[in-house]
């Protein structure tokens, strides 16, 4: 059983056709996981290159971010990190990495007695390199982030490009609207060519010195609508408490700043069984 949730985990995200491309919505981050992936209006960190790239004119200083994660106890391995700088004139850099490796993967066949037996074991990996830019025009800020991405499945490969457009706008109150398109295609060595769900999400964030709240509905050409929701509050101004709804699905965690450095994670709940995700930044 073991060994058939592995195959159809790996299949799912790292499929040659339809499924090409879909380690790109893994999301990233522990603090905006934690909220339920309802990030698109908030998107005031590193993770912004993810998220919405628009939010990268609200940094105040340079930002390190990574997130590291064992899916399921599987093996199934993703890492994300990114760097993200302010250049001043409400504009922002940031530069990133997703990886997502399966290790090895057995390949089974039927004995002469109908008994299933390891014959090979092949690999599946998928990398994405992230550049993204943003600054503000009028009170509007507008964002671009462009993703190569490698994949490689089954002794197949293929190389890809990506582009997120985000935009934020600051509206009465505490209140902030945003929103995402998301697009891509890869060209495998089989000679396929694999488009990549196009998705578009809006958000709304709610902010006050110790309370957000976060509200993100998604578009998805191959998952219709979702929903995604999610707050954070600060009892302390150093430890932050998180909960949310992830397309229905509870999301919890917590965060801890101390200094210029951050710690964060998130628990959220799959088919497959609990994810764990563990969030390391820094501030410049």
């Amino acid at each position: 059983m073991g060994l058939l949730v592995f195959f159809c985990f790996s299949i799912s995200f790292s499929g040659i056709a339809s499924h090409s491309g879909a380690f790109l919505r893994i999301g990233v981050g522990a603090r905006a996981l934690g909220m339920g992936g309802a990030f698109v209006a908030l998107a005031d960190d590193a993770t912004a290159i993810y998220w919405n790239p628009a939010g990268l004119t609200y940094l105040e200083s340079g930002e390190f971010t990574s997130m590291y994660t064992d899916q399921f106890g599987l093996g199934t391995r993703f890492s994300f990190v990114a760097y993200a700088q302010p250049l001043g004139g409400n504009k922002g850099l940031a530069i990133g990495v997703m990886h997502l490796s399966l290790g090895q993967i057995p390949i089974t066949d039927l004995d002469e007695n109908g008994r299933p037996i390891v014959v090979e074991y092949t690999e599946s990996s998928d990398t994405s390199l992230l550049l993204a830019y943003a600054q503000t025009l009028f009170k509007a800020s507008l964002g671009l982030t462009i993703k190569g991405i490698h994949q490689v499945l089954a002794g197949e490969s293929s190389w890809g490009f990506g582009i997120d457009l985000g935009s934020k706008i600051p509206l009465f109150g505490s209140f902030s609207l945003g929103a995402a398109v998301r697009t891509g295609f890869a060209n495998w060595s089989t000679g396929e060519r694999a488009t990549f769900p196009s998705q578009m999400i809006l958000g709304v964030a709610y902010l006050s010195p110790n309370l957000i709240i976060v509200f993100d509905t998604s578009f998805q050409s191959d998952r219709g609508i979702e929903i995604h929701s999610g707050g954070e509050y600060w009892p302390i101004p150093q430890m932050a408490l998180r909960m949310g709804l992830d397309r229905g699905k509870p999301t919890m965690g917590t965060g801890f700043v101390i200094g210029g450095f951050k710690l964060d994670y998130a628990l959220l709940f799959h088919e497959l069984g609990l994810c764990h995700r563990f969030s390391f930044g820094m501030e410049f």
